[in-house]
């Protein structure tokens, strides 16, 4: 006797002996079962042979199998770079691990391979052991997709796969649609923590949150924090921007190359390229190129240290408290530290340049009315390529001193506002001119007498 049985999916069919049979016995079974398809001439002979068998007997042995659907494969992209969350990253010095090191954010610049794109497989269909056309099931997702600033390159050893290569430098991001692009902006939806760690972005960055203390926020472009700045390092290239405040400490300091905005500062160290704009501080040093600025809050300086090469403008000026307020405003504080460093290098540069040619006098004293040898030779040669050296050297800072001398010289004339009252103690540098307010009453403006050279205020 023989049964043949055929699987629920149609993909198989197998057949179950109780007695000896031949070959064509089997192949007329499964004809009057209906397999026309996918049957194996060495199963079914194997079969036969098992028959004769007693372990042969009384088990399903699979003779024939059909072909299954293959479902449709959307086009997909495989990253190359690494946008996984780590645990942290082990300082080589210290043999200690740093936990704010997450590598959360992934740069890139323009001509990295940021993934790859793998064609889309097409579907194909099944057949049934009986014959049956089995229908392959459709994709169940659309193709991925290319987002901006990506462009396309065919794969020099994968034919069919293409590069996706960036055309910018920017951040890597996927979309909930799992479209991968080149961005200028990163936002952090919450705080920056332990959850998040350091962020070091090439373009701009949004903080939903706070920055938590210990933490560093580095943009090229813009940086915006909705929240509050804990002791933590903010550098950007362009404007920082704090809704909150900015609570300093021993260690975090804020630089923004085109300004900096927050609604109060305290205990900060604050340095900007343009306009620092507060609604209050206290406490603070604070250095920029442009003016210091305080809007919309209550508009006081306490007690902090304050620089502006632009003048400085707030409400009140110094603290009835007699907390130490110090205000210098008419001087670049970046140009003038340039200018010191380049001044401290030349004074250094000269002393090398004096030795040097004093060196070489006793030397040609020595080596009057002698011949020279190779080495003596050689080394006057050494000599004279390192003085060579120092002159231009020499001349590239000197330059670079005049040019900072001329910066420092063209600023305009500076001035100091303050619209309602500015107490005693308060010491005021204007162009090199220095007053200390005696008695604390109401604001003025306070600028440097050309003629005098004092500071007068009116």
């Amino acid at each position: 006797m023989i049964r043949v049985e055929l699987s629920a999916d149609g993909l198989r069919a197998s057949v179950v002996l109780e007695e000896p049979v031949e070959l064509a016995e089997l192949r007329a079974a499964l004809e009057e079962a209906g397999v026309v398809y996918g049957v194996h001439e060495e199963r079914l002979q194997g079969a036969a042979d098992l028959s004769r068998r007693p372990e042969g007997l009384g088990r399903a042995l699979a003779v024939a199998h059909g072909l299954a659907p293959r479902t449709a494969q959307p086009a997909t992209v495989e990253l190359v770079v690494d946008l996984g969350l780590a645990a942290g990253r082990m300082d080589a010095r210290s043999l200690r691990m740093d936990y704010r090191e997450r590598g959360l954010v992934c740069n890139v610049h323009v001509g990295d391979v940021v993934a790859l794109l793998h064609p889309p497989v097409p579907a194909e269909h099944g057949r049934a052991v009986d014959g049956r056309l089995l229908e392959a099931p459709a994709a169940d997702r659309p193709d991925a997709r290319v987002g901006e600033h990506l462009e396309l390159r065919a794969h020099a050893d994968q034919p069919g796969v293409l590069e996706l290569v960036a055309t910018l430098d920017g951040v890597v991001r996927i979309d909930d649609g799992g479209t991968v692009s080149i961005g200028l902006l990163y936002e952090v939806p919450g705080d920056v923590g332990l959850a998040v760690g350091n962020v070091t972005v090439e373009g701009s960055v949004f903080i939903a949150g706070n920055v938590q203390a210990g933490f560093r926020v580095q943009a090229r472009d813009a940086l915006r924090v909705a929240g509050s700045v804990e002791d933590a390092i903010l550098e950007a290239g362009g404007l920082v921007e704090v809704q909150g405040g900015i609570l300093g400490g021993d260690w975090g300091h804020v630089h923004g190359g085109a300004g900096v905005r927050a609604s109060f500062a305290q205990n900060a160290h604050i340095e900007s390229g343009g306009d620092v704009v507060l609604g209050s501080d206290t406490r603070s040093t604070i250095r920029c190129s442009g003016a210091l600025r305080t809007e919309g809050g209550a508009g006081y300086l306490r007690g902090g240290e304050y620089w502006a090469a632009r003048g400085l403008h707030a409400r009140e000026l110094g603290s009835d408290k007699g907390a130490a307020t110090r205000v210098e405003v008419g001087r670049d504080p970046f140009l003038a530290r340039e200018h010191a460093m380049v001044s401290k290098d030349l004074s250094a540069l000269r002393g090398q340049l004096k030795k040097l040619r004093r060196a070489r006098e006793i030397e040609s004293v020595r080596r009057v009315g002698g011949d020279l040898s190779r080495t003596q030779i050689l080394s006057v040669r050494r000599s004279m390529k390192a003085q060579r050296e120092l002159d231009r050297d020499l001349q590239l800072l000197a330059a670079r001193q005049a040019a900072l001398e001329a910066e420092l010289d063209a600023a305009p004339p500076p001035e100091v506002r303050v619209d309602h009252k500015v107490f005693s103690g308060v010491e005021l540098l204007l162009g090199g001119a220095r007053h200390v307010v005696e008695r604390s009453g109401p604001g003025g403006v306070f600028r440097r007498d050309p003629a005098t050279g004092e500071i007068v205020s009116r």
